[in-house]
């Protein structure tokens, strides 16, 4: 892979004041989608540039590496940063422009594309660079924890394993995936006990899962929060009561359409921060990334309209 940028140019766009006129950097990220982004570098280029998107084009080679990438691409002027990736490279892009004047773009080739699906972007390869070529800047909310940022979901609890066996399984991709890892996750995960403290709420018992949503979806279409919006200055939670396995196996399929937030051992609510206290460190998944985070407490607060991000014209 290469660490220069690599010019591509295309026909300069016609229609002065769309997002497609600002400097543009494009970061693929090859092992995303269990290789698909690899598989479609080559058609994503061609369809950037029958878009008249004149772009530069990075790789990013190791974790954390596209935050690096994006950063300076902030910092050298670039008015976007095109995701070539998931939920993994579009969290890292997102981390490294924040509080810069640059947008993120999505094309997506995740396993999950769910931070896309909140923001309304296309699956499709070819209507998302539309989106790019003809889209708006949208100011989204950004969730915070510690020195660390989260841009859709978070999870606590069993969210966070199901992240983790889900890369077990290299042969599947979306939401087959995630309820494989699901329902694996079913068998060696055991609720915890957990202090959720937010303004006008306390909850003090034992947890099967936490979710803090800015976007709707998580695991490849979940619907977890589904009533989150995406610049309201305030996270959606769902919090889930310990439940048996068989309870859980009934609630799944409500989850996949988010009518699952009226059973009585679902909470949800919308604040603007909370605090999370568990009696053993914390392990979480932000927007799909496991972080171990090494702390038993945890505060979250929303940034109100903090991140710019291309999205389709209303």
């Amino acid at each position: 892979m290469n660490n220069e940028p690599t010019p591509v140019s295309g026909p300069v766009a016609a229609d002065r004041g769309s997002v497609a006129d600002c400097p543009a950097v494009l970061i693929m990220n090859p092992i995303a989608g269990r290789g698909l982004s690899r598989q479609k570098e080559r058609v994503v280029l061609e369809a950037l540039r029958k878009a008249g998107i004149d772009f530069t084009l990075y790789h990013s080679e190791a974790p954390r590496h596209a935050t690096e990438l994006a950063r300076q691409a902030a910092a050298d002027g670039a008015g976007m940063v095109i995701v070539g990736g998931g939920d993994g490279t579009a969290h890292e892009v997102a981390t490294g422009i924040l509080d810069s004047d640059a947008a993120i773009g999505v094309i997506p080739l995740g396993s999950g594309n769910d931070f896309a699906g909140s923001q309304g972007i296309p699956m499709d390869l070819n209507e998302a660079v539309s989106v790019l070529r003809q889209g708006r800047f949208r100011l989204s909310d950004v969730g915070q924890f510690g020195e660390w940022f989260f841009f859709n979901t978070l999870g606590i609890g069993f969210g966070p394993t199901v992240t983790i066996n889900a890369r077990k399984f290299k042969r599947l991709r979306g939401y087959p995936l995630y309820l494989v890892a699901v329902i694996k996750s079913l068998f060696v995960y055991r609720s915890m006990p957990l202090v959720i403290e937010a303004p006008d709420f306390h909850h003090d018992k034992l947890t099967y899962m936490l979710i803090v949503g800015i976007g709707t979806r998580e695991g490849g279409g979940f619907m977890l929060t589904p009533d989150a919006v995406l610049d309201d200055g305030l996270f959606d939670l769902c919090v889930i009561d310990d439940m048996s396995i068989p309870n859980i196996l009934r609630v799944l399929p409500k989850a996949t359409k988010g009518t699952h937030t009226n059973l009585p051992t679902v909470t949800m609510l919308k604040v603007p921060s909370l605090t999370v206290t568990a009696q053993e460190p914390i392990v979480l998944h932000a927007d799909g990334q496991i972080y171990e985070t090494g702390v038993t407490r945890l505060e979250l607060t929303c940034r109100p309209r903090s991140l710019r991000v291309v999205t389709p014209s209303p």
